[in-house]
Formats: structure tokens, C-alpha cells, sequence
């Protein structure tokens, strides 16, 4: 390692500053030579006394990640005068083929992840990039960047840099790192702001240039955070009080410094934790949570917009529609007729929209499923969601769709609820039918949900009849699932094909299944493989169900045992290995696959 002299001509002054750098090969086995540390100014003793301690394998590259009295002035003049100056915010893509691009930092350089994952290589180390994390490289420093997914990578490219050129970074790290960040979601939105207030200004007027500037502060204010983890709890434990208490409250007057003095703190440290944790100002906060149930009455309420803006926490209809047309660009009775857009939180509600010819902006979709809707509907302005809960929250608050469905316990909702319109049911209070004439109320469809069911009736009613030959009505049917040497023995509840096999086709479970599991209203119980007689049926339906990383043998330990060769199904070989994907789900489209599938094993 060395000392490396760097000299910068600005507004007809020139300032020199140092940094500390090291030789490598690269990929090609070319000399190249990276930034280790950025030290700033020096004088001339300082520079004779750091090169021979790099010399000599001296300098203190430990405490604390600071090198020296001097770093430390400087470090201190920064943080109480510095001045930063955003450069440029733009947009890059990245094809799934770019596997990786080499990227120097001229200025200091915030790479943010807007759709697809990332990876970053610093040190010889490749890093994954989270959702709530940014990637940061100081001036002058590389990294890899790589797209990891079959999808194309954006990322948001925030370049700056300072009015004084001799300083010479906005951190005190001197490598790229990625910084974990408290508001993911409200970064992407500043962003967004920000790049479209940039990109349809045809004018930048002065007051367009402040806000502009205000930004970019936020948006640093969000990405750089030295709190304490102690402070961090604390200050967590008060805004979980505060949503909790605009959320109970939201149609009354709420005020800043009544809640702030029930917290026990001022007004002004309430307002800036507030911001902190959630990226946005309280009276922000309370005016997109307000919105955002009004829309929901929009839909659904008979009531006048003047009682929906009152009890919403507006007297006034007109301020009320004026701030709705702000944040939704349409005024609420034009809302109120507008083509709606829909999302689901959860696999069977898509399934449920799709089957009613819907298509969500998003939602989670088994592949297998894809492969039946795609073949009669366009598909191809959905989003499907992953189990990435930050990335899928992120999107959805990018697209804004009107109303999404989910169940009362789906993770997630919570946090989701404040950026979009939710509605929402408990999956305990409803069986699958009346699910899905809930959904199909909420979207209109009610005669094509009723006719479906009057077509579904009639396929039950043949199947019945037809199975009726293959399975006497005083013989047993059993359902087991399999998973990591442990069976779970299932009742008529949601999963696994359970209400298709008990309450549809009206097989018979065992007499100790009906009573444990059925009379009970669980949806399984774990049972030993000592226990497997005493549940047994006439005829066992069998899936196997690994845990990811699993292979199918670990399911041989449990059909090659004793106790499974000696049950009356097996050896009368009336056992039925399901697919598991098929038989999960409890909606109309796995309904039919699972009765499609479950007529085949008795073929004429």
C-alpha cells in the first residue's frame, strides 16, 4: 500500500487531498489499484510520517475505523459545516444476460434497488442487496455489480458530491458497503418523486430547485442513521403507539402535540422519530392513511361523499376532495366510477380473481396454475409476488391498486395497510365456498361466482356417482401428508384436498379422524408411526410434502416401515400418492384439478 496524492482545480483554486491505495490483479490479470482509505488534506509532516508508517507496515488502520487526529478534525468540520450537492438520480437497467459490470465512482454513488436482486462484490466478496438495504461507494471506489435473477435489475444510481472539494467522501467508510436502511419504501417514493419532478419540469423554477434539494436531504436523513440499537427500541416502541393510535382514531382530530405529550416527549422529537421510522411526516402519515380508507368507502359505501369525508376526519367535503384529487389525481365521484384495480395478498384469492376472469395488478400464483390461466387470459400485466415480504410491499405500494385481498393473519398486512387499501376477512369465519362469493361480491361478479358453483355441483353429483362403484359407502377414506418422517393425518379443513374428498364428494374418514380431527375443527394432527393403524382407512391418500432441500427418500423410512407395510390399504394396494402442489390449495381452479386428479386413480 501506498500514498496516492489527488489534486482538484475548482472555481480557479486547486486543493490537494490523499488517499491510501493498494495494487491488485483484476479478472484479466492486469495491475490495477484500488481505494483503501481516503484521508483529505495533509501537510507536508504528515504525509513524510503516513508513508513510512505504510512503509514499515505501521499505520493504524483499527480504532474505531479512524486513522488519525487529524481524520478526526477533519471528520468533525464535515459533519458541522459540509454542504452536498446532488449530482444526477438516474435509472439503470440490467438484462438477465449482464451478468455482472464493473462500476468506478467518480462522486460519491448510492445504488438502490428498484425491481429484480442484486448482488455486489467488494473485497473479493459477493453481497446480496436486500430491499432495505443501499449499496454505497465512496469517490473513487469499484465494485461488481451482478443481476442474480432471470428478470432484469433496475436500480436507482444517486450520484453527489460536496461544495468543498477538499473533502473528500460524505461517509467515513472508504469502501463500498451496503447500509442497512429503516424505510425502504419511502426511499423508492422519494425517488420516484424526485425523478418526476426532474423529468416533467419543463421549468425549474427556484421554488422547484429548494424541493428538489429537500429530496435529496430526506433521502439521505433515511439512508444514514448512526443511532443506537438501545435508542432504536425505544424510539420503535413509541411510534408502534402513535399508529396504533391514529389508527383507532382517524376520525377525529388527531394533533401532533397531544400525542407527542401522551408519549411523554416534545413535539419536535416526536416529529423527527416519526419521520425517522417512517419516512414521512406524522401529518403525511395521517393524511395517506385517511385517504386511503376513503377509497375503500368510495367502493363499497352508499353513503354521500360528505359523510365519507366526515368520518374519515374531514369536515369540510371540498378540502377533503381537494386533498383526494392531490393524492389520486381524480376527485372522489369521479373515483367512485373509475375502472378499478385489484391485487391479492395471499394464493387463493388470485386463484379466486383469475377464475372470475380478473386480472390482479398482483398477486401470488402457483406455476402450475399459470400454465391453466395464461391459456385464456392476458397474464401479462400481472405482477406475481415471492416470498420477499419487503420487495412484495415495495411493489405494491408502487402500484396502487384500489383494494387488495388478504386474510386478517397474512404476514405482512400490517405494514402493508399503510400504503395501500386493504380488505380483508378472517379464513377461520368463512369455508371455502362462502370465500368465494365474499370475493365475488366485492368485485361484482356474483352470477358468474353462483354459476360457477351450479356447474361445480353438477361435477360433483357425477363424480360421486361414478366413484360410488369404486368406493362403497362403508369404506374408509384417509389423508396423509408426509414431511420430514413426520405424518400429519388431515380432516375436511382447507388443505390438502379435504374438503373436496369429506365435504364434497362425502367420503367417509375413519371414526377416530371424524372424531379428533373433524368434530374438533382442526385442519391435522400429528400422529408416531406407532399410531398409524388406529387412523388407518380403506383407502390412504398419500402426500409427501419436503421441506426445501429434502429429497423424495426421506419419505422411505415411513412406507418401507413395518407398520405402514401392514395396514389393510396397503396391502390391499389402495394408496394414492397425490401431487402436492394440486391438493394444497382451496380454490376453484385447485378444486378441479384435485377432483380431475382424484378420478383418474379409478380408471373404468
Amino acid at each position: 500500500m501506498f500514498l496516492k496524492k489527488q489534486t482538484v482545480h475548482k472555481q480557479g483554486q486547486q486543493y490537494t487531498y490523499y488517499r491510501i491505495v493498494e495494487s491488485y490483479r483484476d479478472e484479466q490479470g492486469k495491475n490495477k489499484h484500488r481505494t483503501v482509505k481516503y484521508i483529505g488534506r495533509l501537510s507536508d509532516e504528515e504525509v513524510v510520517t503516513i508513508t513510512r508508517q505504510l512503509k514499515e507496515n505501521a499505520y493504524p488502520f483499527v480504532e474505531g475505523n479512524r486513522l488519525s487526529y487529524q481524520e478526526n478534525k477533519q471528520q468533525t468540520h464535515m459533519l458541522s459545516s459540509q454542504v452536498w450537492v446532488p449530482l444526477s438520480l438516474t435509472i439503470m437497467t440490467y438484462l438477465p444476460a449482464h451478468l455482472k459490470e464493473w462500476m468506478v465512482a467518480e462522486h460519491d454513488t448510492l445504488i438502490i434497488v428498484k425491481e429484480g436482486q442484486a448482488e455486489a462484490q467488494i473485497q473479493g466478496s459477493r453481497l446480496p442487496i436486500h430491499a432495505n438495504q443501499v449499496l454505497f461507494c465512496p469517490a473513487g471506489s469499484g465494485v461488481f455489480l451482478y443481476n442474480v435473477s432471470s428478470q432484469p435489475l433496475q436500480v436507482l444510481k444517486l450520484i453527489f458530491t460536496s461544495h468543498d472539494p477538499s473533502s473528500s467522501s460524505w461517509s467515513t467508510m472508504h469502501l463500498p458497503s451496503i447500509i442497512a436502511t429503516h424505510s425502504p419504501l419511502e426511499i423508492q417514493r422519494l425517488c420516484k418523486e424526485w425523478l418526476e419532478l426532474t423529468e416533467y419540469s419543463k421549468e425549474m423554477t427556484v421554488e422547484k430547485q429548494i424541493y428538489s434539494q429537500l429530496l435529496f436531504y430526506q433521502l439521505l436523513h433515511l439512508i444514514w442513521n448512526d443511532q443506537s440499537v438501545a435508542t432504536e427500541a425505544s424510539h420503535l416502541t413509541l411510534i408502534e403507539q402513535a399508529v396504533h393510535y391514529v389508527k383507532t382514531h382517524y376520525r377525529e382530530e388527531i394533533r401532533r402535540d397531544v400525542i407527542a405529550a401522551q408519549l411523554g416527549i416534545t413535539p419536535e422529537h416526536f416529529s423527527r422519530i416519526f419521520r425517522k421510522y417512517k419516512g414521512c411526516s406524522f401529518t403525511e402519515y395521517v393524511y395517506r392513511l385517511r385517504m386511503n380508507i376513503a377509497k375503500k368507502d368510495l367502493q363499497y359505501s352508499s353513503a354521500s361523499i360528505s359523510e365519507i369525508a366526515k368520518r374519515n376526519g374531514y369536515p369540510d367535503e371540498h378540502y377533503f376532495s381537494r386533498r383526494f384529487k392531490r393524492l389520486f389525481a381524480l376527485s372522489p365521484k369521479q373515483y367512485q366510477s373509475a375502472k378499478k384495480q385489484y391485487a391479492a395478498w395471499n394464493y387463493p384469492f388470485t386463484a379466486m380473481l383469475l377464475h372470475l376472469n380478473i386480472v390482479p395488478q398482483a398477486g401470488y400464483l402457483e406455476s402450475w396454475k399459470w400454465d391453466i390461466y395464461h391459456r385464456k387470459l392476458d397474464l401479462s400485466t400481472m405482477n406475481i409476488l415471492h416470498t420477499d415480504l419487503d420487495q412484495s410491499i415495495q411493489l405494491m405500494n408502487v402500484l396502487q391498486p384500489d383494494l387488495v385481498f388478504a386474510y386478517q393473519d397474512n404476514a405482512g398486512k400490517e405494514m402493508l395497510e399503510e400504503y395501500v387499501p386493504l380488505q380483508t376477512i378472517r379464513i377461520d369465519d368463512y369455508d371455502w365456498k362462502q370465500q368465494w362469493i365474499w370475493l365475488a361480491e366485492q368485485v361484482g361478479k356474483v352470477e358468474q361466482a353462483e354459476q360457477w358453483l351450479y356447474d361445480w355441483n353438477d361435477q360433483v353429483e357425477q363424480a360421486r356417482t361414478y366413484l360410488a362403484s369404486h368406493i362403497p359407502s362403508d369404506q374408509t377414506v384417509g389423508i396423509y401428508k408426509i414431511v420430514s418422517e413426520k405424518i400429519y393425518v388431515y380432516g375436511d379443513q382447507r388443505s390438502m384436498g379435504g374438503p373436496l374428498i369429506y365435504q364434497e364428494l362425502g367420503h367417509q374418514p375413519p371414526s377416530i379422524v371424524q372424531e379428533r380431527i373433524i368434530d374438533q375443527h382442526i385442519i391435522c394432527q400429528h400422529i408416531e408411526s406407532s399410531e398409524l393403524n388406529e387412523y388407518a382407512a380403506d383407502h390412504m391418500i398419500v402426500i409427501h410434502y419436503p421441506i426445501e432441500g429434502e429429497t423424495a427418500a426421506l419419505i422411505e423410512p415411513v412406507i418401507q416401515s413395518a407398520a405402514w407395510s401392514q395396514l389393510p390399504a396397503v396391502q390391499n394396494k389402495q394408496v394414492y400418492m397425490m401431487d402436492r402442489n394440486i391438493f394444497y390449495g382451496f380454490d376453484p381452479c385447485s378444486f378441479e384439478a384435485q377432483l380431475q386428479l382424484w378420478l383418474q386413480q379409478f380408471p373404468s
